[in-house]
């Protein structure tokens, strides 16, 4: 299984240390010509996390381009939490998501990646994604993974514990 291959583990481990809990692990379809956009966000406004040993590693299923939709980065803010603000849904995935108000965009930079590669963030660095404008679908993996020994931020105490699995534990 991906998530418990060394090879993966080991790199997650020379990031955030030798204990690794998986978070979250959501499957990310944008389809031909309406996957929407995902306004500017830093994941640990969702994770609420009290330090910042969170990464997440997107792995792209098919070929991620600018004009299918792929994440952009923003280099330099990733050393704080930004002010976030929450916005209910449009569409028919009803729901609230988080976004940043206002942010200068200009230095932003996408990560196009081939199928089968990847991309890492840190939890704080702001990221988004533009619509699909394209006549194939954009499919990606995210595995959102933090230190095994910091205190379960909020969202994890509420889901059972074989939910948020610690994959590997060495000290």
């Amino acid at each position: 299984m991906l998530i418990n291959d060394s090879r993966l583990l080991d790199m997650v481990e020379s990031l955030i240390g030798p204990d690794i809990r998986l978070i979250h692990y959501p499957g990310i379809y944008k389809p031909a010509y309406t996957g929407g956009e995902v306004r500017w966000h830093q994941d640990n406004d969702y994770f609420k996390v009290a330090e910042n040993r969170t990464i997440s590693v997107w792995l792209a299923l098919d070929d991620v381009t600018v004009e299918n939709g792929c994440m952009w980065y923003l280099p330099g803010h990733h050393h704080q939490l930004l002010e976030h603000e929450q916005l209910w849904s449009t569409s028919e995935k009803k729901g609230f998501y988080l976004a940043i108000p206002e942010i200068d965009d200009t230095r932003a930079l996408p990560a196009e990646i081939k199928s089968g590669g990847f991309a890492i963030h840190h939890c704080l660095m702001p990221h988004r994604s533009l619509k699909n404008e394209t006549a194939r679908p954009r499919r990606g993996l995210a595995m959102h993974f933090m230190d095994a020994k910091m205190p379960d931020p909020e969202m994890l105490s509420i889901l059972p514990e074989d939910a948020t699995p610690v994959l590997r534990r060495r000290s």
